[in-house]
Parts: C-alpha cells; sequence; structure tokens
C-alpha cells in the first residue's frame, strides 16, 4: 500500500553566496506556508507496517531536474513489504525555474548531507527504522551524489549516528568518478551499480573501491529488472531474510 505522508518538511538550508546559479532559503527569509520546501517528502510504507519492527529504509535521490516523487518508480517494485522507502529532493532548484524540478551540487557535499540527513531524522521520529540498515539509491546525478555521501560517511566526515549500509546507482553518468573523496583502504560497506561503469575512468574508480575493501556488485547484462535485483541485493545481506 502507498501511502504519501505529506507532514514531513524537506530541510532549509542557510542562503548561498550569489553567482552560482541557484540558492536556498532559511528559516526567517519570508517563507510562505505554501511555499514548495514545506510540502513535505513522500514515504513508502508497507500495508503491513508493524512499529514493533525495525525497517530497512532506502532513501531515493532523483537526477537533475526531477524530485523526490522519483520515490514511486522503485516502490512497490522493489518490494511492497520489506523495507521503508523515502523520497529526497535535491537542495538546489533548476536553473530553469519550473516547479517540481530540483538538483544535486557534487561541490556540495554540505548542501546534500543537510537535505538527506534531515529527511532521514524526521522520517525516523514517526517510523521504526533499523539504525544499520539505511541504504542510499541515486539515479543520474543522484547516483553520484548517493556514492559521494555513501563514502563520506564511510570516512567519518558527516555528522551522523550511523553509517549508511550501502549503496545502489542507478544510470550513473561518464564522469562520476571526479566528484568522489579520496579513499584510503579502509572503508566498508556495499555498492551495487547497476550501470553506468563502462569507461575506463570507471573501471580505474571500481578497482580502487575494491582494494579498499568495499564490497562492490556489477550488475550483469541479463533479463532480471534492475528493482528485483535491488530486492535480493539488500536482502542477501540480512541473515534472517527469507526471500
Amino acid at each position: 500500500m502507498l501511502q504519501r505522508y505529506y507532514d514531513l518538511n524537506a530541510p532549509l538550508g542557510e542562503a548561498l553566496p550569489s553567482g552560482d546559479g541557484c540558492e536556498t532559503r532559511g528559516p526567517g527569509d519570508g517563507l510562505k506556508l505554501d511555499h514548495p520546501w514545506l510540502t513535505g517528502l513522500p514515504v513508502f510504507v508497507p500495508e503491513t507496517y508493524s512499529p514493533t519492527y525495525q525497517y530497512p529504509l532506502v532513501c531515493v535521490l532523483h537526477d537533475h531536474d526531477r524530485s523526490e516523487r522519483d520515490l514511486w518508480r522503485w516502490f512497490p517494485a522493489i518490494s511492497d513489504q520489506n523495507y521503508l522507502g523515502l523520497g529526497i529532493r535535491g537542495p538546489f532548484p533548476a536553473r530553469s525555474g519550473l516547479p517540481g524540478q530540483y538538483r544535486w551540487r557534487g561541490q556540495r557535499p554540505d548542501a546534500s548531507w543537510g537535505a538527506i540527513s534531515a529527511a532521514i531524522t524526521d522520517l525516523t521520529r514517526e517510523y521504526s527504522v533499523h539504525p544499520d540498515r539505511i541504504l542510499l539509491l541515486g539515479s543520474g546525478n543522484g547516483g553520484v551524489i548517493a556514492l559521494q555521501q555513501y563514502l563520506l560517511s564511510q570516512l567519518g566526515q558527516v555528522d551522523a549516528d550511523y553509517q549508511f549500509a550501502g549503496v545502489i546507482c542507478d544510470q550513473l553518468p561518464a564522469w562520476w568518478p571526479r566528484l568522489l573523496p579520496p579513499v584510503p583502504n579502509e572503508i566498508e560497506g556495499r555498492v551495487l551499480l547497476l550501470d553506468g561503469y563502462g569507461e575506463g575512468e570507471s573501471f580505474a574508480a571500481i578497482d580502487a573501491l575494491r582494494e579498499a575493501g568495499c564490497n562492490l556488485t556489477l550488475r550483469e547484462k541479463s533479463d532480471t529488472a534492475p528493482e528485483k535485483l535491488v530486492n535480493r541485493w539488500i536482502m542477501s545481506a540480512i541473515s534472517t531474510a527469507i526471500f
């Protein structure tokens, strides 16, 4: 069952310096009740949801010029009962100014983390989430940001009480390795790349992640739908799962 949960307020950041082509606004900037930041974030909740069970949480990051509503591309197709799903809005509006279109900026990992962490914090106030089973799933530019934030979490460079259990990337652009932080040989966790890793630069980055200790899986060309593969990949790391 899909539940559209509109009481989760999206994060409000500080105003950015002028000249970067976009801005966010913070409290005290004259926001009205109908401001788009205040429309809330979409959440997928299983029909069989039980508050006594700690659910894995899949956080969906959209591509450029799209929105948090891309959550519905993945849910309930991934699973209608195994997870909570959370759509997270990029912190910057599209330069076109069209409503419902937002962006991430790879050079502003602080803004990305602010959007992600605030959304997760709000969700966990209302729903039961397993702190060791929070995953990021990003498409396109959102996939690059998901991998970037996952690595920053592994390296202890974000202020959180948890580390992401894994990251799933879909439709990565060719330049995705250029926005990743330097990675020493001391990271853990799991990475699933659904596609977008066919260039030499990508393979070099994949080798570096594996050498650093990351458990990295590449989707093979097959008839398996990405959504089904995502479900099996997540559940394979949960020892009590039956699927």
